[in-house]
């Protein structure tokens, strides 16, 4: 039974990191995209462009690509994709800043306690599967 209830509360988490959390919160001087294992904070100065052809991503000053889960290949955010990179292009400069000069993308990575359930829940249910747990 504890197995079971690990593992649906596994199944959960999992569906609501996929499904539920990732989106983009825009501000008047920066983008918080929230993924589905890390967040990042892109100061406006710092968006280069943001890209809707195949799938979504924003391109920073120095190069670096962010690829924006919500609002792109999600089954819930088709048809909205243009909308909502139009919402974000608002928090970016006419100019953006120059490589080495525009204030730095912060990324962090985004864990509870509970995540921790995704790590042995495979090895719990193979051990289960080929017998040599529970029997």
């Amino acid at each position: 039974m504890p197995l079971l209830g690990a593992f649906v509360l596994a199944v959960m988490r999992f569906i609501w990191r996929a499904v539920v959390r990732p989106r983009v919160d825009v501000y008047a001087d920066g983008l918080q995209i929230i993924g589905f294992w890390d967040r990042h904070w892109i100061p406006g100065a710092a968006i280069r462009r943001i890209d809707t052809e195949d799938g979504m991503a924003v391109t920073t000053t120095e190069g670096d690509v962010v690829e924006v889960f919500a609002f792109s290949r999600s089954l819930l955010d088709r048809g909205r994709t243009a909308a909502a990179a139009q919402q974000m292009r608002r928090a970016k400069p006419a100019r953006p800043g120059r490589a080495g000069e525009a204030p730095a993308v912060l990324r962090a990575p985004d864990w509870t306690w509970v995540d921790l359930l995704f790590v042995p829940m495979p090895v719990f249910m193979l051990l289960f599967v080929t017998g040599a747990y529970g029997s």
